[in-house]
C-alpha cells in the first residue's frame, strides 16, 4: 500500500530496527510502545534528536570502547522517551483508523508540496515519491480525499497564481507561464483560458479595467 524512498538517488535507504524483550509500559502491552503494537512520525529533517542518538549508538556498537554497552544501553534508553513523548496522549481514537489518518496526513503533505513546488518541473512520479504510495494507490486516494486528480489541481494552483501575476504585474504571457511551472506559453494560454473561460490577456484588460473603478 505505502512505497518509501530514499531522499538520495545515490544512497540507499536504510532501515534502523530495535527488537525488545521484557519492556513493560504503563498501559501498554508487553514489548509495545503504543496499544496499536505501532507508532509512525514522519521528521521535516534529519537534524532531530532521536536521529542523532541512533547513530551514536551504532558508533559505540561498531567501536566498542570501554564499558560500550552500558552506554548503548543509556542511548537505547532516551531514545524510548523520545520515541514516547512524540506520541499522542492517547491512542484511542475512535471511527478512524490508523492508516486513514496516515494517509489524510500523507495526502495533505502532497497537497502542500504542489502549492509550495507549481513553479517547478512537478510530475506525476515526484507527487508519488512525497506520498509513500504506490501510483494507483496515491491517485486513487488523492482524487477520494479532494474530489479532484493531483494534476489537475496542480494546474488549478498554476492558474491561481497567472490571474496573480497578470492582474498585479505588467510581466509577459511567456515569461508568467514559465513563472507558474508552464514552459509553453501556448499551452498556459489554452489552459488559462479553458479553466478562467477568458484567455489570459482578456483577463488582465478585464482585471485593469475593474481597478480603475476600484
Amino acid at each position: 500500500m505505502h512505497m518509501q524512498y530514499s531522499e538520495n538517488q545515490h544512497v540507499p535507504l536504510t532501515y534502523y530496527g530495535f527488537a525488545v524483550n521484557n519492556m513493560h509500559l504503563k498501559g501498554h502491552n508487553a514489548n509495545c510502545i503504543s496499544n496499536k503494537g505501532f507508532f509512525i512520525h514522519s521528521f521535516d529533517s534529519k537534524k532531530n534528536l532521536i536521529y542523532h542518538n541512533i547513530l551514536q549508538l551504532l558508533d559505540e556498537l561498531k567501536e566498542r570502547r570501554y564499558s560500550y554497552a552500558t552506554k548503548v544501553d543509556a542511548i537505547f534508553r532516551e531514545i524510548l522517551v523520545d520515541i514516547l513523548r512524540l506520541q499522542p496522549q492517547t491512542d484511542d481514537i475512535e471511527n478512524i483508523s490508523e492508516s486513514h489518518l496516515t494517509n489524510r496526513k500523507l495526502l495533505n503533505d502532497v497537497k502542500e508540496y504542489i502549492e509550495e513546488h507549481f513553479a517547478e518541473g512537478i510530475t506525476v512520479n515526484d507527487l508519488i515519491k512525497v506520498s509513500f504510495m504506490n501510483k494507483s494507490y496515491f491517485l486513487h486516494q488523492f482524487k477520494k480525499q479532494f474530489n479532484i486528480s493531483p494534476m489537475h489541481y496542480l494546474n488549478l494552483v498554476r492558474i491561481e497564481q497567472g490571474k496573480l501575476l497578470l492582474g498585479n504585474t505588467a510581466r509577459s504571457i511567456t515569461q508568467i507561464a514559465a513563472d507558474v511551472g508552464i514552459g509553453n506559453p501556448v499551452y498556459f494560454t489554452e489552459l488559462f483560458t479553458k479553466t478562467v473561460g477568458v484567455s489570459p490577456t482578456m483577463y488582465r484588460k478585464i482585471i485593469l479595467g475593474q481597478s480603475k473603478y476600484d
